[in-house]
């Protein structure tokens, strides 16, 4: 009879095993690959490998990949996913989703609200509560884009990295604070990012005004297209459009790839040039304590509603698969929740799938598909329309 552990690593040795496995199971990327990655990350903590071991032998692993994001000015702790690998021997035997149940309970335990995995095989990640939440993506040619002759105060360069980086990241600071899912960076996070990542001045095109950046595009060359895995500006969003129109200028006939929340001004842009967007349905999400996470969003909520001229004063119990809260709205427009359980009385009540409960926090009322949810009021103030991002550059 099979002995099967499933556990965090405890020392190097089991480390290396999972680099090895990682390596088999991923042959597109090298060993060195995952070893670096995790070896230039000053926060790595052996917590947060977990493995499947049958009979000894490492059969199976995953990476949680710790970091925080702006839920609209509320800061959440999130667990990314990745290096899902089961050894081609150990396959069938449900090791992997065995893993996930265990290290999303370890999760909950250790305050994290949300996690994010990446992936195409969305029914294999269902069965362990991810849900899929689309979003848009565009893909052209910049000879698609036409630039207007334009004055302004505004100079385009590529970065200097030493001189230039504390203004890139206090842009990137002002523009997602303000937004959902887009990662909270410290300076030790940037520092290993670019590392990591092997970036130079040539990975950042700025806008610049005495010579100190006010917009930048964060570049990176993959399968023969450039992507753009961040766009980020201060509060002139005629910079950022001008910005991107010089680009592609210096770049033409070149083939594009950007992701950008519904809210930025680059989406006029494409419009205005008739560039269409597609789906992109890679990112799967779990709320992983709902009931907690709703209460820490309160004072969002009482902000929301705040901004409205009249509020009926109501309790509104929403009720998921991952638990019921009621929503108090009080005559001064002041927002509470409670875990409801047992006995309560409410005025409007709301069933919503794991799958609308993500859509409601990312992106807001106008893009769940369910009607009920999407005309009421109450779910219209609570659950307002999201700027919702998380560059690709933070991906794992």
């Amino acid at each position: 009879m099979e002995c099967v552990e499933i556990r965090q690593v405890q020392n190097r040795s089991e480390l290396e095993a999972c680099y090895d496995l990682w390596s088999l199971v991923f042959p597109t990327e090298t060993r060195h690959f995952f070893q670096e990655r995790l070896d230039l990350d000053s926060s790595y903590s052996f917590e947060t490998t977990w493995i499947a071991k049958v009979d000894n032998v490492i059969a199976s692993a995953i990476q949680i990949f710790p970091y925080s994001c702006w839920l609209d000015q509320v800061i959440v702790r999130a667990g990314g996913i990745g290096n899902v690998a089961t050894h081609p021997k150990y396959r069938g035997k449900g090791l992997a989703q065995e893993i996930l149940h265990a290290a999303s309970e370890w999760m909950i335990t250790n305050g994290y609200s949300i996690s994010l995995l990446l992936t195409g095989i969305h029914s294999f990640y269902e069965q362990v509560g991810w849900r899929k939440v689309v979003e848009s993506i565009y893909k052209f040619n910049t000879g698609a884009i036409q630039t207007l002759a334009f004055k302004d105060i505004h100079h385009y360069r590529f970065a200097k990295m030493h001189e230039d980086l504390k203004s890139i990241q206090e842009i990137y600071d002002s523009f997602n604070k303000v937004r959902t899912n887009s990662s909270i960076r410290t300076r030790d996070y940037w520092m290993d990012q670019i590392k990591w990542r092997r970036e130079s001045g040539e990975n950042f095109f700025v806008a610049v005004v005495d010579d100190t950046p006010t917009a930048y595009l964060r570049l990176h060359e993959a399968n023969g297209k450039i992507v753009v895995t961040e766009a980020c500006y201060t509060h002139d969003r005629n910079q950022m459009r001008q910005l991107f129109e010089q680009f592609c200028l210096l770049v033409p006939h070149r083939n594009i790839e950007i992701r950008i929340p519904n809210d930025h001004v680059l989406n006029m842009l494409f419009r205005d040039h008739k560039i269409k967007a597609d789906e992109y349905d890679n990112c799967m999400w779990r709320v992983l304590d709902w009931p907690k996470l709703m209460k820490r969003m309160e004072n969002t909520f009482s902000r929301r509603i705040a901004q409205l001229e009249y509020v009926q004063p109501r309790d509104v119990l929403l009720h998921s698969k991952n638990g019921t809260v009621l929503v108090n709205i009080s005559t001064n427009k002041q927002v509470n929740v409670y875990s409801a359980s047992g006995e309560r009385s409410y005025n409007e009540r709301f069933v919503v799938t794991e799958g609308e409960l993500l859509t409601l926090l990312f992106q807001g009322s106008d893009y769940v598909s369910n009607r009920q949810l999407r005309d009421s009021d109450t779910i219209r103030m609570l659950f307002p329309k999201q700027g919702s991002i998380m560059w690709s550059t933070d991906f794992f």
